[in-house]
């Protein structure tokens, strides 16, 4: 569909380039801007949107430069601009099957089968998604099952219950994000304490919010008592009772 609608267009598939960078996250679109900046011929893939995980992220407050946050859909846009702006190409919704490093120049094998020859490959793929061992969840993802907490997740899950899945700042930051818009927001985490997972910063957040402090109904932040589980046999029982009602990120 990319190539249909004209997104790679540009990208000449028999050119011997430089540098190829294989994912559009943080590390690679940093690693696009350095190496064009550097008047390296630079091609970067991506198979998904560029930003990677860090992209669906609300709001990241520990990346330099950024003392009162940024959001990770800006955060993506601004890398993407730079990086283009010294030369960088973007190749988006084509994943890279196999390296071929048996001689120079290096190729990589697109999904569609397609060859493109780099004298340095750079894999910079990030983490996937640990998603919950849940019968039928690929059937809810899309459909109240969510892996991020943007401005669109917020109004599909506006005045709704939220279950958010994770006790790290992912989480932390979805649940917090949710709040202004969800009726409730429940987190399930593994450990016992968020504490052991979470930055103190963003359990204060959570904890110094209660539901008095909401200013209009359209604004409701996490009580005291927000209901914390950790993951049990029982707990899968419970998120798959509540899937199909309610809504949920896994972060």
């Amino acid at each position: 569909m990319a190539d249909g609608l004209g997104f790679n267009s540009g990208i000449d598939e028999s050119q011997l380039r430089d540098l190829i960078i294989v994912g559009a996250g943080p590390s690679g679109l940093a690693s696009g801007r350095l190496c064009s900046f550097g008047s390296l011929d630079t091609l970067v893939i991506e198979v998904a949107a560029p930003g990677g995980q860090a992209g669906s992220s609300s709001k990241i407050e520990n990346y330099l430069g950024f003392p009162t946050g940024v959001s990770g859909l800006e955060l993506a846009t601004r890398a993407i601009t730079q990086a283009e702006k010294f030369g960088a190409k973007m190749m988006l919704a084509h994943g890279v099957a196999r390296l071929d490093c048996g001689r120079r120049p290096y190729e990589v094998v697109l999904d569609n089968g397609n060859r493109l020859a780099a004298r340095v490959i750079v894999i910079s793929t990030g983490a996937q998604y640990n998603k919950p061992r849940i019968a039928n969840l690929e059937k809810f993802e899309g459909q109240g099952i969510y892996y991020g907490a943007t401005f669109m997740e917020s109004q599909l899950c506006e005045h709704e219950d939220i279950v958010v899945v994770g006790g790290g700042n992912s989480a932390g930051q979805a649940a917090v994000f949710l709040s202004q818009t969800a009726g409730k927001v429940h987190m399930l985490v593994r450990s016992g304490r968020l504490s052991d997972t979470m930055s103190r910063y963003l359990i204060q957040r959570i904890e110094q919010n209660p539901q008095s402090n909401c200013t209009s109904k359209q604004k409701s932040w996490i009580s005291k008592a927000m209901h914390t589980w950790s993951v049990s046999p029982g707990v899968q029982t419970l998120v798959e009772r509540l899937l199909p009602m309610k809504s949920a990120t896994c972060s």
